[in-house]
């Protein structure tokens, strides 16, 4: 499922912000893209790394907008895309001016590279990023010299933050650049038919099937919908039905009633 989350993520015109309940999804949606482009970045010729390229941060893992400042984000970006052989300097990259002008370099020299930055656990962050500037400047001075980038490059560089409904708030806020980054992309519980396939689909490919859809339709129920939730439930249930022995002739095993 989030195919169409995902589409909007990755364009260049599409919303920054995504925003969701936690264990909704957000994490596992910009991992997927992470991982997607990085399959894109194994699968290209020739030397060095051309094409499309994403770098995924956790900050509050980093810390960063909580024991650190949120410009603290210029040198972990920098040591990211010096890791990903995006900016190849002897040493990695660590003010702001190197970091955007390095990103902005790499852009230039191929006109179909493009970089999706993917910012996750961005509410305190954007909170401490909304107060920092120096006394008399208005806030948000990371975000503002990453939009900057967005803008000189035609969209071809993208920040993207995730975070809970807090993220939202700063969008009632005049005059900030939080206001102008797009419908925000809410993340909920999976649409019925993504749902129904994620119960399935990895059951089916593990050689067991439902003995009807009304079975498929009650885990649902209990699960909310929720991907996590349907993980938690279908994990235990394969655990519970790998103690039944295979049934001959060898077929499909039918998960019953009593086994949901």
């Amino acid at each position: 499922g989030r195919n169409d989350e995902r589409a909007r993520i990755e364009n260049p015109t599409g919303s920054m912000f995504v925003y969701g309940g936690r264990q909704l999804g957000k994490s596992a949606l910009l991992r997927r893209v992470e991982h997607l482009y990085t399959d894109l970045q194994l699968a290209a010729s020739g030397s060095g790394v051309n094409g499309k390229a994403a770098i995924y941060i956790d900050l509050k893992a980093a810390g960063i907008g909580e024991a650190q400042k949120p410009a603290q984000l210029w040198p972990l970006l920098g040591e990211r895309l010096h890791q990903a052989g995006i900016i190849a300097t002897k040493s990695p990259l660590r003010s702001e001016r190197e970091v955007t002008a390095g990103v902005l370099s790499w852009l230039n020299s191929a006109e179909s590279n493009q970089l999706l930055l993917l910012l996750d656990e961005a509410d305190n962050f954007l909170t401490a990023d909304s107060t920092a500037g120096d006394a008399g400047v208005g806030g948000f001075p990371v975000l503002n010299a990453l939009k900057a980038v967005m803008e000189q490059s035609h969209r071809r560089f993208k920040a993207v933050f995730a975070g809970l409904h807090q993220v939202q708030r700063f969008f009632d806020a005049s005059n900030t650049p939080v206001a102008h980054g797009g419908d925000a992309i809410p993340i909920g519980p999976l649409r019925t038919h993504d749902a129904y396939s994620l119960v399935v689909s990895p059951l089916g490919a593990l050689g067991y099937q439902f003995e009807n859809p009304e079975l498929v339709w009650r885990l649902l129920l209990v699960t909310n919908y929720q991907a996590s939730l349907v993980q938690i439930v279908c994990d235990e249930l394969v655990r519970y039905l790998q103690k039944r022995p295979i049934p001959e002739p060898a077929g499909p095993m039918v998960v019953k009633a009593e086994d949901v």
